[in-house]
């Protein structure tokens, strides 16, 4: 295919790494942000709560919602990328199906898979991370009905 391509697919990768490395504290963040919120709507009615929900508001704005966000944002940019990269791929094959030879035949195919299983774990990852800062907000709403600020 060529340094285009080769181009394509390492940027790509790179921010697939970055993803990759970024999720994990996501998903720390996430579990214990839902830990706080089971704690808060396990406990007795009191002033304990106003304490343990504005801990949480504080942790969801300062800690959670800004990785999450970001997360979600980074998928969306590799997404686009990977989407670019199908199409280019997809021109590609379109243009230059007669002159390739054997190497680049069977380079063609492991670009469009790499493209597949990105586009694979994105959506998995969107489905996972889009709807964060609706659930925190809905959340923390249902906590201030809870105690009644």
């Amino acid at each position: 295919m060529g340094r285009k391509s080769t181009k394509y697919k390492n940027n790509i990768a790179a921010q697939m790494k970055q993803i990759r490395q970024d999720y994990p504290d996501c998903e720390q963040k996430r579990d214990y942000f839902l830990t706080q919120l089971t704690d808060f709507l396990n406990r007795p009615p009191g002033g304990q709560r106003q304490t343990q929900y504005n801990h949480m508001k504080a942790f969801a704005d300062n800690n959670f919602l800004p990785v999450a966000n970001n997360l979600i944002q980074l998928i969306t940019q590799v997404s686009g990328d990977n989407s670019i990269f199908e199409a280019w791929l997809n021109i590609k094959a379109r243009a230059h199906r007669d002159d390739w030879t054997p190497l680049k035949k069977k380079s063609l195919p492991n670009h469009q898979q790499f493209v597949k299983d990105t586009e694979a774990e994105l959506n998995r990852l969107k489905t996972i991370c889009n709807p964060i800062p609706q659930y925190v907000k809905a959340s923390l709403a249902h906590c201030v009905k809870i105690i009644g600020v």
